[in-house]
């Protein structure tokens, strides 16, 4: 993008996100927000979904009562994600579970000559359909790249206790393939470890501050 287009965006985009804001509520920008934000725009502005998330950014940077929400690291932290990851960090501003599984396959009588197991399907979910995501397949990448960033994590020794969680998952074509595969070894078992990945702290409010739209 030119400097026309950066223009048109802070004067369309942005100013409808502050049209119900209070006049005497906008501020100027901080500099380390708004700097890095309009300089990324140069090189993602063509990618809808990463630009609202610099719009909205942009906007509570300027509004008295969510300045102080507008971490100067949200930019680099927009400038690392892929659109479909822009996606799904759009379901972090929602209350809702993000259960995961990982299938593997152990040894039925393990010798010390074989022992343990690899896993095969990994952090496998749904989260990837429910943000309308164009490459599904890459919805594990996605969320190790979003743990990474801090956005989100998967704790070790997490998984959801609600009746039900992981029926959907745990039925999937996918993940009972995967498990006939397996055993049709008879050396081997399928074993299915059940997950979940939960949003930090500092990604409710990226999400707040970036996904939630003013106006």
């Amino acid at each position: 993008w030119g400097y026309d287009q950066i223009k048109e965006f802070v004067s369309t985009k942005v100013a409808d996100r502050l049209r119900n804001v209070p006049p005497e509520n906008i501020v100027t920008p901080k500099p380390n927000v708004a700097g890095p934000a309009l300089e990324s725009l140069r090189y993602t502005g063509h990618e809808s979904s990463l630009s609202d998330l610099y719009a909205n950014l942009l906007a509570a940077s300027m509004d008295k009562a969510t300045a102080d929400g507008a971490h100067p690291a949200f930019v680099e932290i927009i400038k690392q994600l892929t659109p479909d990851e822009a996606k799904i960090v759009g379901l972090f501003a929602h209350p809702i579970a993000f259960p995961l599984v990982t299938v593997r396959w152990e040894y039925k009588n393990p010798t010390p000559e074989e022992n343990g197991g690899v896993d095969v399907l990994v952090n496998f979910s749904e989260i990837g359909k429910q943000a309308g995501v164009e490459f599904l397949n890459l919805t594990p990448t996605y969320l190790d790249n979003l743990c990474r960033l801090g956005l989100a994590e998967i704790p070790v020794m997490f998984q959801y206790t609600n009746k039900g969680t992981y029926d959907s998952l745990e039925s999937a074509p996918e993940v009972l393939s995967v498990k006939s595969n397996i055993e049709q070894n008879p050396k081997l078992r399928a074993v299915v470890e059940r997950k979940g990945l939960q949003v930090t702290q500092l990604g409710k409010q990226f999400a707040h501050v970036c996904v939630l739209r003013k106006g």
